[in-house]
């Protein structure tokens, strides 16, 4: 599926509004812009706080390109339901722009100064080589679901927490738009999963992959660019990561609840419960 990120008619937005259809997920067109004006510290002037999130930068274009090729490769030749099939390639869409335009700030941290370059190659090596091609198709669509499950930790701290107070407008759009993608999709990674391999322990390998990669990427990112700015080691920082992962934002035991609630045996994406959240980013007029 060829995906635009580009061309819209009209700006003020750096994404299409249309709809939130969950029922019907479709790429929306995108025409992001990162000015040189935006702050090096664009998350309220806060270091600690804005290289957690350009982790997450760096984190999702090699992450996106798995997901994808996962997909296409380990769950769609298997599929047979028309509904669930549209659905996948509306969702490969969807999460191919999503990386594309992660990798567009990527390339303005570039811009800044830091050198990403061998952690980008790092990260490429982990999820296209060892994690897609050496573990199993099966594997790979399995850490795709857990993913989409545990992207549900990122949803509530930017909309329903002050994480993201003082961030630069144009960094809040992308991370917002794409946040509310999630919602809307959240459910499909899921349901592809139990049509090609529903088995309990597959689940499981999956969701101990996901919860192991995704936070140590986060983690070891966001260390790189400190060391880059030379403020590893200052006491405020590491105060700021604490309040992140244990105080103030509870990453650490809301991660926690989030890989339990993906054990059960009868667990199913509940994506209703954001849908408003998402549905106020995304609809036109909202």
């Amino acid at each position: 599926m060829q995906a635009s990120v580009q061309a819209l008619p009209a700006k003020p937005y750096g994404f299409e509004r249309r709809d939130y259809d969950a029922d019907q997920v479709r790429p929306r067109r995108t025409q992001f812009v990162f000015a040189d004006e935006i702050p090096r510290y664009w998350l309220n002037g806060n270091p600690a706080r804005t290289h957690l999130m350009n982790a997450m930068h760096l984190f999702l274009p090699p992450f996106e390109r798995m997901l994808t090729q996962a997909v296409r490769r380990g769950a769609l030749p298997a599929l047979s339901d028309p509904a669930l099939i549209r659905q996948a390639k509306g969702y490969m869409g969807q999460e191919t722009i999503h990386g594309r335009c992660h990798e567009l700030f990527v390339d303005h941290l570039r811009a800044q100064g830091y050198s990403v370059n061998r952690y980008g190659a790092l990260l490429d090596w982990l999820f296209c080589d060892l994690l897609q091609k050496r573990l199993g198709a099966k594997l790979g669509v399995s850490l795709v679901a857990a993913f989409e499950h545990h992207a549900n930790l990122f949803v509530p701290l930017a909309f329903s927490t002050d994480f993201l107070d003082g961030c630069d407008p144009a960094v809040r759009e992308l991370l917002e738009w794409h946040l509310a993608e999630e919602v809307e999709h959240n459910s499909i990674a899921f349901d592809i999963l139990q049509a090609v391999a529903p088995g309990q322990a597959l689940r499981m390998a999956g969701n101990l992959l996901a919860l192991a990669v995704l936070y140590s990427s986060l983690v070891l990112g966001a260390l790189l660019l400190l060391w880059q700015d030379r403020k590893l080691l200052q006491r405020a920082v590491w105060a700021e990561l604490w309040g992140f992962f244990v105080g103030k934002y509870r990453v650490v035991q809301n991660a926690a609840g989030l890989f339990l609630e993906y054990a059960r045996a009868d667990y199913r994406p509940n994506p209703a419960h954001y849908s408003q959240l998402a549905q106020a980013v995304l609809n036109p007029g909202s």
